[in-house]
């Protein structure tokens, strides 16, 4: 069993209210301490240090997730403490943590009452806080704990890269048509991977990491039929050619989100079974293999849709003339103007229409989803430079095209 010991943890704290006399509200000591003071104790916001084991070796490149960093800048002459005996500092600043949170929110939730019993209107009051020094108390005294010691960051990663240094044609190909996309589906779900994997590197909660990749795959669904997701993705995986593996995999993700406590507030999660520890646990496990299953969709939606337009059927020529196809924003979007009532009838039009002014033959676009009037269409050997047609409109905000 390990030995235990004794630390005092001391945080910043700014609030509307704050006692300029000692006070002590449960495990905590609220007390004045000047600038200065805060300065010869060296007082600066945890930081995640370089562990000399990873420092001291050969790697020529790394990445360790930082889940301790806070970029923010607090100025208090009021602080707060508390005194914590257990036999590691993970475990010490997961009380230290669950102390000072609950300390703040009594505070701004008292004063909020109190600014509205004074002022009979209700007002929110924040507070919040800042660790900022750890002591061991060593016969009663405060001792200085080694920073070298305090290392919170998490396994070692993307060790002496690059492994190669050039793309062939066809990497050089798919980057620059990934770059160059602007299918709005497509940069959208871009937009939320790429949050969840910073997220992820800069110690964030894997709760929103695992939210904002289930983001990123949700965001794919929406142009697919069926009211909810998992209806949307059987249909997604159909027309991209997801194996069923990939789809179990992202409803497994999808499961997570919904009801572990990640996207929706349950009175349970795994943190409530955990001894107290630092980093904070996330609410939910993480899916080791999330961001590969998630960026094989993304890659596999990117290659099926490169060449599909969309076509948006009005019935009345709000935009453009009747019987014409318009380009919308330059993009891959176009408005078909036809009041034909047979659907045969108007899918042969618009096909004929739509490849006459691409420099293309009907044979050459496939229909890929005919959600009327919202349509898909791959075209063979796409190139929006060939557009020939009558104009291209300009929508700006949301106007309904």
């Amino acid at each position: 069993m390990k030995s235990t010991s004794k630390y005092r943890i001391y945080a910043k704290i700014i609030g509307y209210i704050l006692p300029k006399e000692k006070l002590k509200i449960g495990d905590c000591f609220i007390v004045t301490m000047t600038q200065e003071e805060q300065k010869n104790r060296h007082f600066s916001p945890l930081a995640v240090k370089n562990p000399e084991s990873i420092v001291t070796t050969d790697y020529k490149s790394f990445l360790i997730p930082v889940r301790t960093s806070d970029s923010r800048i607090i100025k208090s002459q009021i602080v707060t403490y508390t005194d914590i005996s257990y036999p590691d500092l993970g475990g010490v600043l997961g009380v230290a943590i669950g102390r000072f949170d609950r300390l703040v929110v009594s505070l701004s939730l008292s004063a909020s009452s109190l600014f509205e019993r004074k002022h009979n209107r209700y007002l929110f009051k924040p507070y919040d806080y800042q660790i900022c020094k750890i002591y061991q108390i060593v016969n009663d005294k405060e001792k200085e704990v080694d920073e070298d010691k305090i290392f919170f960051g998490g396994s070692v990663s993307q060790i002496n890269l690059p492994i190669e240094n050039n793309f062939d044609e066809e990497g050089k190909d798919l980057i620059n048509r990934i770059y160059k996309t602007d299918i709005y589906t497509v940069s959208k779900s871009l937009e939320y991977f790429l949050e969840a994997r910073r997220l992820f590197h800069q110690g964030f909660l894997l709760d929103k990491v695992i939210l904002d990749l289930a983001k990123s795959v949700e965001v794919l669904t929406k142009i697919f039929t069926g009211r909810y997701f998992p209806n949307r993705l059987e249909s997604m995986s159909k027309t991209i050619g997801l194996s069923n593996e990939i789809k179990k995999d992202i409803l497994k993700l999808w499961k997570k989100r919904n009801k572990e406590d990640v996207a929706h507030a349950d009175l349970f999660d795994q943190r409530g079974y955990l001894p107290p520890q630092f980093p904070i646990p996330s609410r939910t496990n993480f899916q080791s293999d999330a961001f590969d299953i998630v960026s094989q969709t993304i890659l596999k939606f990117f290659i099926f849709f490169h060449g599909i337009v969309q076509v948006k059927v009005r019935r009345k020529a709000e935009f453009g003339k009747m019987n014409n196809i318009v380009r919308v924003n330059n993009q891959d979007i176009f408005i078909f103007n036809s009041d034909e009532k047979n659907k045969i009838k108007l899918t042969i039009a618009l096909k004929k229409k739509l490849a006459s002014t691409l420099s293309k033959t009907p044979r050459d676009i496939k229909m890929v989803q005919n959600n009327f009037p919202e349509l898909l269409l791959k075209v063979k050997d796409y190139r929006r430079e060939d557009y020939k047609g009558a104009g291209i409109i300009q929508i700006f905000g949301s106007r309904n095209i």
